[in-house]
């Protein structure tokens, strides 16, 4: 089995062969990228055409032939054979899941759904099935097909609510354009096709990671290899893609709010994780019962508290530091303002994005993630407790 390292290294001069041919011709980047995303499918195809073919070959001389037949018996040919293309077909099909996350419906949240129809028109996107909520710091569109490896996709947007406490409306908005320029006419049929062949495959390779099981195993060693093929091969135009949501995102919004955005994102993250998640976890050496109103607190801290300006200056200064290498397509923060044709600022204070796009329900989503993080966090909080308080 190959290293880690060995794997980096061949990914990473797959990518550099990609950024050559990008900047060399183009057309014919598209052409072979094209073919490698064809290619994955073929080869599927091709696989179970085979086992079809052996298997009618197989059952056609059983019919003819009863010494061949009780070789087959004996061998369990046959078995062997129909369980493969069962199990090969069934892949085909595997089901991927939609993200999951609390339900924010048409009905019960009209402001952030005239926001999305109003951005999915302007960038005549694709339409958005499902909006769910999710604690994190993020946004994504996350397309699931329905038919296993095929369309036709259900697309699903994932809102995180510590991102709209953080990002006001405007900013919030350039983020949504960023994510639905990724799913519009942006990128042009082409790249918005071989977007999606990126996040299926990766997906699949998920399903698949570890499965050595009959039939499927081939299978699975095929999409270990093919999967970190395309998506070096295509990082080049992947990139490129992130650049282009950000300028549709400054369309949308402006470059001001895009930038700040960015650099919010990054920036306040990191104050919030040292000036309210370390503090509250901490309190479990002395609290035996975990917080009850962990994500009702953050809103409140966010909403009534602004970090210093140098501490604001010296987290922009460390993140322009940071240089854009190929552990994600996402180019670095300085890269990202540099094309974007700003200086890096962090506007903050003033009306949430929570606040006007979740409206009056904003107080029924901030206790439903306080019990689910009271749930999931209460037993390692006790255990913590109790492991403190028995070495005093």
């Amino acid at each position: 089995m190959e290293s880690t390292t060995t794997l980096r290294r061949r990914f990473e001069d797959l990518v550099r062969q990609a950024e050559r041919e990008v900047a060399e011709n183009p057309k014919r980047y598209k052409l072979k990228l094209a073919a490698l995303a064809a290619f994955g499918y073929a080869v599927i195809f091709v696989l179970l055409a085979i086992l079809i073919i052996l298997l009618g070959g197989t059952l056609y001389g059983a019919f003819v032939s009863t010494a061949f037949l009780i070789i087959l018996i004996k061998k369990k040919i046959i078995i062997v054979l129909a369980l493969a293309i069962w199990l090969l077909v069934k892949s085909l099909f595997v089901r991927i899941r939609a993200p999951e996350g609390l339900a924010l419906t048409r009905a019960d949240f009209p402001e952030l759904w005239r926001e999305i129809d109003d951005l999915r028109g302007k960038l005549k996107a694709l339409p958005v099935h499902n909006v769910v909520m999710v604690p994190d710091m993020n946004a994504a569109v996350a397309q699931t097909p329905r038919l296993g490896l095929f369309g036709p996709y259900k697309n699903t947007l994932v809102l995180g609510l510590e991102l709209l406490m953080t990002l006001s409306p405007a900013q919030a908005r350039a983020v949504l354009g960023h994510e639905f320029g990724h799913l519009s006419g942006a990128h042009g049929r082409f790249g918005n096709w071989i977007y999606r062949k990126r996040l299926t495959w990766a997906r699949i390779g998920s399903v698949f990671e570890g499965n050595g099981s009959l039939g499927i195993g081939p299978m699975s060693r095929f999409i270990n290899w093919y999967v970190p093929r395309l998506a070096g091969y295509s990082f080049a135009l992947a990139r490129q893609q992130e650049y282009e949501a950000d300028a549709v995102a400054a369309d949308l919004a402006s470059r001001e709010d895009a930038a700040s955005a960015l650099v919010l994102v990054r920036v306040r993250d990191q104050i919030t994780r040292e000036e309210f998640w370390k503090p509250l976890l901490q309190r479990a050496i002395s609290d035996a019962e975990p917080e009850a109103r962990t994500y009702s607190r953050l809103f409140e801290h966010l909403k009534s508290t602004q970090p210093s300006q140098a501490l604001a200056e010296a987290k922009i200064a460390e993140a322009m530091r940071e240089k854009t290498d190929y552990g994600d397509t996402h180019p670095a923060l300085r890269d990202r303002l540099h094309a974007l044709k700003t200086w890096p600022s962090i506007g903050m204070g003033g009306e949430m994005a929570a606040e006007r796009w979740l409206g009056s329900r904003l107080g029924e989503v901030l206790s439903h993630f306080d019990s689910q993080w009271h749930d999931n966090n209460a037993d390692a909080w006790r255990n913590r407790h109790t492991y403190a308080q028995e070495a005093i």
